[in-house]
């Protein structure tokens, strides 16, 4: 997919050189794939400089996850930098944070509803926080935790293993896209395979409190399990 995305990359580079050099285009502003802008020119490209937040890997696999960073990503941070960013963090330190299922206790035409608002206030965040690891207690799946929120990436790395973590792709059954701004939800979808069984699962997290995120990670490796 990397691959794949890079040579797209590269084709609208050589429409977009084609198009200035006829003069049908005078300018057009280039879109990154973080809040980081791209230096252009007629001759070359010059992206900018990897570093503490800006991961180009990292920011691929987002855009595989329809997220598209606005501003910083974060991978994995260690729990003492996580706690730093908590502070003034968005997500309310209490309220609703009962799990509500996609087909049973809501509608799926909700859900989605609820999970695009997730994912449009993810895209707006300046720091994004990604936990990437394995549900602790000898599950067999991956689970990938997308959050604007400090807090919420603390709740999800105390029920991860992250030890085997390392390198790319990171292939996951289970996303959660939380961000502690958009609105009040807390709900999961699961997918299914062919003999019923469950396979995997996406979860939107909404303007709920940080125990939100283990009651939907606790839903989930329950359900993975069945």
């Amino acid at each position: 997919m990397l691959v794949r995305a890079f040579q797209g990359a590269l084709r609208r580079r050589a429409i977009l050189h084609n198009l200035r050099a006829s003069g049908a285009l005078a300018s057009i502003p280039s879109r990154t794939l973080s809040g980081t802008p791209v230096t252009e020119t007629d001759e070359y490209t010059m992206f900018p400089r990897e570093g503490p937040g800006l991961d180009y890997k990292l920011n691929w696999s987002l855009n595989g996850d329809d997220v598209t960073p606005g501003g910083n990503a974060y991978r994995n941070l260690d729990a003492a930098a996580l706690q730093q960013g908590a502070k003034g963090d968005k997500a309310p330190r209490s309220g609703a944070d009962k799990v509500l299922e996609a087909g049973d206790s809501v509608p799926f035409e909700t859900f989605d509803l609820h999970l695009a608002d997730v994912k449009a206030a993810l895209e707006k965040a300046s720091d994004l926080y990604v936990e990437d690891g394995a549900v602790k207690g000898g599950s067999n799946f991956n689970i990938r935790v997308i959050t604007d929120s400090a807090s919420y990436a603390l709740a999800a790395k105390a029920l991860l293993d992250q030890s085997k973590v390392s390198g790319w792709p990171f292939e996951k059954a289970v996303n959660v896209y939380a961000a502690g701004g958009a609105k009040p939800f807390v709900g999961v979808m699961f997918a299914g395979g062919k003999e019923g069984n469950v396979t995997g699962a996406t979860v939107a997290v909404g303007g709920a409190p940080a125990t939100a995120i283990k009651n939907a990670v606790s839903l989930v490796a329950e359900g993975m399990k069945a």
